[in-house]
């Protein structure tokens, strides 16, 4: 199975949820293995370096117990709600303007608002619009038509934290 859909996703065919879930039964090994083969493919030995901003700070109600943005445990931790679509803009344009072409929108919380996600795509949508620049998000807990809108707009990697609380 992995072999086969390693060649798939060579070949630019995306792999479908049950493909992924059938993932789970591979040795880590062999993923790895695989995951090597991709990406040699696709990037070579090449890699883009990535800067992160965290667009929103603090206040999550999740309980992981290594994470300083959570609400149970008293961290020394600036928290702020989510940037404007000014404040989006000009940081990612600092950070652009120092040479990077890859950023990451990183959201503390399980998910982020409607408001909150429609200023994100709005921002990504202009920005890409204008400049080029790669933009990732860590947005927590997504729906597919919250993943269709972020490809939309111009996102091209979607983080997904598996970590357990």
């Amino acid at each position: 199975m992995i072999n086969q859909l390693t060649k798939e996703v060579i070949e630019g065919k995306k792999i479908t949820k049950n493909d992924a879930i059938g993932l789970l039964d591979v040795s880590l090994n062999k993923l790895t293995k695989n995951a090597d083969k991709i990406r040699r493919h696709y990037c070579g030995n090449n890699f883009d370096a990535c800067t992160i901003i965290n667009v929103k700070s603090g206040r999550c109600t999740e309980d992981c117990k290594f994470c300083s943005q959570s609400i149970q445990y008293p961290t020394e931790i600036t928290e702020y709600s989510l940037y404007s679509k000014e404040q989006l803009k000009q940081e990612t344009l600092r950070i652009y303007n120092r040479g990077f072409k890859r950023v990451s929108y990183v959201a503390s919380g399980k998910t982020t608002t409607s408001d909150e996600f429609n200023t994100i795509v709005e921002s990504i949508r202009e920005l890409r619009d204008d400049y080029d620049i790669s933009i990732c998000v860590s947005l927590g807990l997504l729906s597919g038509e919250q993943i269709d809108a972020l490809e939309e707009a111009g996102v091209d990697r979607i983080h997904n934290n598996l970590e357990t609380s």
